[in-house]
Order: structure tokens, then sequence, then C-alpha cells
């Protein structure tokens, strides 16, 4: 009687079985409907700034390889300001790039500044350095710091500067040349409007002096002639202008760095997409070519060996700035 129950029992295993199977594929099927679904949707890449200063620039040349490592196309909006991302959805479809002027100066420069990047934004990298340059219109024959010294101490009108923005990185950089040469016989022309276009033309027009900018917006007017760079604020000289010193060189501790981007996600994001985002810029930032890119505007990649790294590094950065406004008085008043 067992043996007449046998293929009963098989076919009824062999039915389970295959409800099992095709649950599976059903359920498998749909899975990967979904993660379909989500590799078709952009990563939304934000930047604080526009699309042709430096962190934009950097950002458009990675998006290539970016999109490539995620599987996905990028979607880039520009100048989003300082709240970009915050409560933002932290689902990992939303990466910003910002800089070292909202997010290590503003904190401590502008009171009740709306944003914390420690808390309201998840810092996962540094991705750039770039360096700021001390420039004078051509023409005033002044080449050197020390020349620029004698020249504003003898000059019978006061020589006009710029610094690009009230609460920008180039002000303090400003106050801390001024203040440590000792440079009194100038006057800042605020008639150029915020934002570096109405300065670089009156370099160019000969109607301003001395400016304080990026690399990317000062190496082509260095190139043309209408610029002669005096000072680099940067760890090292750069090999575009190897004869050129940095203002650390010349003994001014408290600007030891120029400019920097770096790459954040909203607060909330998981561990796995940080990581998935570390990775993807990390993958574009080993191509030569977009090294090159980078290297070709006086610019580095600049990228820290982890997350947690960035937080202590965005961490010493804001207490540097925060000594130097309180040395040099800046203020936003």
């Amino acid at each position: 009687m067992n043996n007449m129950h046998k293929p009963s029992s098989f076919k009824k295993a062999l039915s389970i079985l295959h409800v099992f199977i095709t649950t599976a594929l059903i359920v498998y099927a749909s899975l990967s409907g979904i993660v379909s679904a989500q590799s078709d949707d952009p990563m939304v890449f934000l930047t604080s700034h526009g699309a042709a200063g430096s962190s934009g620039r950097a950002a458009g040349f990675m998006a290539p390889r970016i999109a490539e490592y995620l599987k996905r196309p990028v979607e880039f909006k520009y100048n989003q300001g300082s709240s970009a991302a915050i409560g933002a959805s932290p689902d990992g479809n939303i990466m910003l790039m910002s800089t070292i002027g909202i997010m290590a100066l503003h904190p401590v420069l502008i009171p009740g500044f709306e944003m914390n990047p420690l808390t309201d934004l998840r810092p996962v990298t540094r991705v750039t350095a770039t360096p700021d340059f001390l420039i004078a219109r051509s023409g005033m024959g002044i080449d050197t710091i020390e020349y620029l010294v004698a020249y504003a101490a003898e000059a019978s009108e006061p020589l006009s500067y710029f610094h690009i923005a009230p609460a920008s990185i180039h002000r303090v950089e400003f106050a801390a040349i001024l203040n440590e040469f000792d440079i009194t016989n100038v006057v800042l022309d605020e008639s150029h409007g915020n934002g570096p276009v109405g300065a670089i033309k009156a370099i160019k027009d000969g109607t301003l002096d001395l400016l304080v900018l990026t690399s990317p917006y000062s190496v082509p007017m260095i190139e043309e002639g209408s610029a002669v760079p005096i000072l680099v604020i940067h760890p090292t000289r750069l090999p575009l202008y190897p004869e050129v010193p940095t203002l650390l060189e010349k003994g001014v501790v408290t600007m030891p760095n120029g400019s920097w981007a770096g790459l954040f996600v909203p607060v909330g994001t998981s561990d796995a997409d940080v990581e998935q985002v570390y990775s993807a810029i990390k993958y574009a930032l080993e191509d030569p070519a977009i090294v090159k890119q980078i290297n070709d505007l006086g610019m580095e990649v600049d990228l820290n060996e982890s997350p947690a790294e960035f937080v202590r590094y965005l961490e010493s950065e804001t207490a540097r700035l925060k000594i130097a406004v309180n040395q040099y008085q800046v203020t936003t008043d």
C-alpha cells in the first residue's frame, strides 16, 4: 500500500516545487523591474555655485564617469545656494558639490547662518583643491608682493581692490594680505557687483588694480596677459607657475589653503549610499583625462581617504577660519 501512494506524493512535491519556483521567478522579475526603474532615474547633482566656477566645472568633468559607475544618468542643477540639499530626501538620489566659503567660512562669519554642514548634511569627501591667486592688472609693473608693498606706500592715489562678495573666502584672504603686509593705501571698489564677472572685466579694462580669485578665473587672465600673478594661496607652488610664491611661504600661516570643493549628501543618507557616492567620485577621479582637465585649470584632485577623514578636515578648516575671522576682524556688517 505504501508504494501505491509514492507517485501521488511525488506529484504533490513537484507541484509545490513548481509553485515555489514560479513565485520566486515572479518576485525576481518584479524586483528586477524596480531596480531597472531606479537605474533609469537620474542622480541629481546639485552645485551651490554656477557652472563656470571651479566646483561647477569640476563637477561637469566628472559627470560622465559618475553616470557610468552608477549606471544611471546625471542631472545637474547649478547655482542652488547655501541651502541646497537641506531637508532633501535621503534616498541616495541627490549629491551636492559645495565649497569652502559655504561649508567652512559662513558658519563662523555670518551670525545665525542657516546651516551646519556637519549636522544638516552628510559629508562624503573633498574633491578638489583650488588655488586662489592675488593678481594685479597688467601695466603697473608689479610682479612681487615686495614690490606691491613698496608701490602702494608710494602711490599718490590708493590702489583699488575687490573681493567678489562680502562673505567670500577671498575677503578673508585679502584681509590677511593687507594686514600681514601692512598695506594701507588701498580702497575697496564695490562697483563691480557680487561675483567675478564685473571684476574680471575691470582688471582687463585697467580700472581695477588688485583682485583675489580662484585659478579657473585667474589662469586665463594671466595667460592672455591682462593680469600678473603676485601670490598663490595654496600649500605648495603650482607647476603652472613655479616662480610664483605661496602666501604660506611669505609667513602668513592663517592662509595655508586656498579654495576647495567637497561632496555632500542629504543628512540621513544610508552608509551604503554614501559609500556608493564616494566610490563613484573616486572612480571618476581615477580617469587621467579628468585629472588633466582639472589640472589644466590650475586645480588639483584632492580626494579624502574616507568620509570620516573629510569630517575631520571640515572641522579643522572651520576652526582655522574662525581664528582668521577674529584675528583680522572680518564681519558682514
